[in-house]
């Protein structure tokens, strides 16, 4: 049975619940400065919300930080090195995930998976992954790492564009498990399922080929090999997904598009649970993230100064319960503590940490 599709719509967003919730900590990002280019960031917590990590590009350099969450400390500051080829791309994935024991942040560098040690601030050991030393664009992900094994995704962008799946041993025996090779169309973004159960991304029609942007998305059960599009049911033609998130448990998918709109599935289902859409199209939807709980929705938007560029939204309605402006160039990325209501907003040369109340 076909869930009913629901289209939300709110007025101008000029109320009491546009001015900003209160700010915990305001992070700058090291090794950054004044008029350089930031590309490519990325925030997200630790299991257990002791630590809030940052990865970015500034200039030609691949960048880490991490902090304390509680008292807004920088712990440890990384250079991984200068930029490798093909990282110019949009997000396909976190390039960096915590060990679920919150022991280390483990991050990519070619044809390594490095597990940096968050109590001595030390590297402690890098296990081995695939790397592919194409001529063409090739972008990797994680998708988590343990004492055990090491999950990730690559993309190779060439004539015929090619994923890999891959698993292999993360200690030192630094062996490969398990490789799958995935024969599937270009792809400008795209998020594995937390259970990596399944693999959604947002088709590459109209900036590779001669169509229109695709007004839906993709989606791969990697199960069942199961594939399949995700549609509103009233899709504005031509307009693209800009963003992608799972839920914590993989239970749900969030999309966000070029209009400013976000809707909500369930992944094994086509049709939307709801879609929310502002009065008058907006900026695109950069970000999105999950609540811990599952039951709260946030989203970042490209909106520059004197509009909200942070949107919050329940997952059980979508309805719009809060927004606020958090910088004057746009919202990059986003993150919640998984242990409490604290939402990390990356922009500019910063992460803003926001106190939120709960969901009424």
């Amino acid at each position: 049975m076909l869930l009913m599709c629901v289209l939300l719509s709110t007025p101008a967003l000029l109320s009491a619940r546009d001015e900003p919730p209160k700010a915990v900590h305001a992070l700058e990002l090291p090794f950054t400065a004044p008029g350089g280019n930031v590309r490519n960031p990325w925030v997200g917590y630790s299991p257990n919300g002791n630590h809030l990590g940052a990865h970015y590009v500034f200039n030609d350099r691949e960048c880490v930080a991490i902090w304390d969450t509680t008292t807004g400390q920088l712990l440890h500051k990384i250079d991984t090195g200068k930029l490798p080829a093909g990282k110019m791309a949009p997000r396909f994935g976190a390039p960096l995930v915590y060990t679920p024991d919150d022991k280390y942040l483990v991050y990519l560098t070619p044809g390594k998976a490095n597990f940096f040690d968050l109590s001595d601030g030390k590297l402690a050991h890098s296990a081995r992954v695939m790397n592919y030393n194409l001529q063409e664009e090739y972008y990797a992900a994680l998708v988590s790492a343990d004492d055990k094994i090491v999950r990730q995704i690559t993309y190779g962008m060439s004539v015929e564009e090619t994923w890999r799946m891959s698993t292999c041993a993360s200690g030192k025996e630094r062996k490969f498990i398990d490789e799958q090779k995935l024969s599937l169309p270009a792809a400008l973004g795209a998020a594995v399922s937390p259970d990596f159960a399944s693999l959604a991304w947002v088709p590459g029609a109209g900036v590779i080929g001669p169509n229109r942007d695709a007004p839906y998305l993709e989606i791969l059960d990697l199960k069942t090999k199961r594939r399949f599009q995700l549609r509103e049911e009233k899709p504005m033609d031509g307009l693209a997904y800009t963003a992608l998130a799972y839920s914590s448990d993989g239970k749900a998918l969030a999309g966000g598009n070029a209009a400013g709109g976000v809707a909500l599935w369930k992944p094994t289902q086509e049709k939307p649970l709801w879609v929310w859409a502002p009065k008058e199209p907006e900026r695109s939807i950069g970000a999105l993230a999950f609540s811990g709980d599952g039951k709260t929705l946030a989203a970042g938007t490209y909106d520059l100064k004197g509009k909200p560029n942070v949107l919050i939204l329940s997952t059980a309605n979508g309805k719009l319960e809060r927004a606020w402006s958090d910088n004057d160039g746009g919202v990059r990325h986003l993150a919640w503590n998984p242990q409490k209501r604290q939402l990390a907003v990356l922009g500019g040369l910063k992460v803003t940490v926001y106190d939120l109340p709960a969901p009424k």
